[in-house]
């Protein structure tokens, strides 16, 4: 579901579903969620939220890349948590 190439809402579904998975944090899930920040712009959606839920530090860029690129949604910009004051 999350590699389908027809489908933009199906790979926007797969992501989300595997996100949220007890085992959504996985090196190669992590990898294809790091892919989606290339693709359109639900798919984009999903894919920064669920590396805001899993991506390191190193993602920051990545995730900032993929918002000038086009636009990404309400819940791209709530991905990653507030840092509390």
């Amino acid at each position: 579901m999350a590699t389908n190439e027809y489908s933009a809402d199906d790979r926007q579904l797969g992501i989300l579903l595997l996100a949220n998975a007890p085992w959504g944090g996985a090196d190669v899930y992590v990898r294809l969620y790091r892919l989606g920040l290339d693709d359109e712009g639900a798919v984009r959606t999903a894919a920064v939220r669920a590396i805001g839920l899993h991506g390191s530090p190193d993602d920051a860029a990545r995730i900032a890349s993929a918002r000038r690129s086009g636009p990404v949604g309400a819940a791209g910009g709530r991905s990653v948590a507030p840092t509390p004051a």
